[in-house]
């Protein structure tokens, strides 16, 4: 299927802490969420932030997001059609990922 802005995947990781660094690229972040272990994800591609596509999106792929950045690897839930209410016009929208859940970072 298609992508828009309505079809972004979301996360919400159970706790442990993270910051957030300079966007290099592979780099995932969580926003719009009231905390900072839920939000839409967002993934950096050459130096900007873009949107990732819930297209085949499942728990497998949101613990590998929780994973890389920092939560508990398991245990997390995963949403549809941009759960956060986002819209920051993000650079780009990015594709299908097919995680085993067993990876470090979602690319």
């Amino acid at each position: 299927g298609s992508c828009a802005q309505y079809d972004d995947a979301a996360v919400f990781c159970m706790v442990n802490t993270t910051e957030y660094s300079n966007c290099s690229d592979g780099d995932v972040r969580l926003v719009g969420g009231e905390t900072e272990h839920e939000g839409n994800v967002q993934i950096c591609h050459r130096n900007a932030w873009g949107s990732v596509c819930d297209d085949s999106w499942d728990t497998s792929d949101s613990n590998v997001v929780c994973r890389q950045l920092g939560f508990q690897p398991y245990g997390s839930s995963r949403y549809y059609s941009n759960h956060f209410n986002t819209f920051n016009n993000p650079s780009f929208i990015y594709g299908r990922f097919y995680c085993s859940g067993t990876e470090n970072k979602l690319a």
